[in-house]
């Protein structure tokens, strides 16, 4: 039989070319959609519930933008939030497919409601200035520079170099978890179009390291005396949320 790794490997490879090849096809819109999945916990099972959700997912072909797991304040229960990017029709498919699952206690479809996301992303950017001749340095490669001590000179290049970088993270709002003399670290929790935004424009600085937690959501809480049939046409404006800020 063939081992659960390569096959898994295999039906996300076949799903992201199936995507690939429907996202040029006449009337084939793609979005992501956010599922929220109650599971039992995985310690007294055979095979987790992580895992058999994830399969079905890869084997059907859908398109996992992101999947995350994580304890909930009901000892009983995990919670598993999924993105999947893919037009409504095949989201609709994916539910009822889900929903089938004799693990899946139920299944929870964010589309046309007000949601917050949020994503964790902890950044290592090189406190080194890229030099200039180092085109590879420029998209986010790895500075393997001598460890000799700095000249003041250097050292002052470095300060101004960290100085930007600080400047960026505060305009995102994002914490400085840890700094060396080299590198530092950076940490970040909002939406992904904002996460996707301060990565990018960080990248020229020099990322040495990142890595990103994926996506939680959670319904928005209603305000009495608002209207839940507005959202729609507010969905079609363009919402400056996700504009990087400046």
């Amino acid at each position: 039989p063939t081992p659960p790794g390569p096959w898994v490997s295999g039906c996300a490879l076949a799903s992201a070319r199936h995507g690939a090849r429907m996202a040029g096809r006449p009337g084939w819109h793609s979005h992501k959609h956010q599922l929220t999945l109650p599971l039992p916990p995985c310690a007294a099972l055979a095979r987790t519930p992580q895992s058999k959700v994830s399969g079905l997912l890869s084997a059907r072909g859908f398109n996992i933008d992101s999947l995350t797991v994580s304890a909930t304040d009901v000892k009983e229960l995990s919670r598993m939030t999924i993105v999947l990017v893919g037009p409504d029709t095949q989201m609709e498919q994916a539910t009822r497919q889900l929903e089938d699952l004799c693990d899946v206690w139920a299944v929870v479809d964010y589309r046309g409601q007000s949601v917050l996301e949020r994503e964790l992303a902890i950044v290592k950017v090189s406190c080194i200035p890229p030099p200039e001749d180092d085109a590879e340095a420029t998209h986010g490669g790895l500075f393997n520079r001598p460890k000799t001590p700095q000249s003041y000179e250097e050292m002052m290049t470095s300060h101004f170099h960290r100085q930007a970088i600080l400047d960026i993270a505060k305009m995102f709002g994002a914490n400085v978890n840890d700094v060396g003399s080299e590198s530092i670290i950076l940490e970040i929790v909002s939406w992904t179009k904002r996460v996707d935004a301060f990565i990018r424009i960080l990248q020229p600085y020099g990322i040495l390291e990142a890595a990103r937690s994926g996506v939680i959501a959670m319904r928005r809480s209603t305000v009495a005396g608002g209207d839940d049939d507005d959202n729609d046409e507010a969905k079609t404006l363009v919402d400056m949320a996700d504009l990087p800020p400046g």
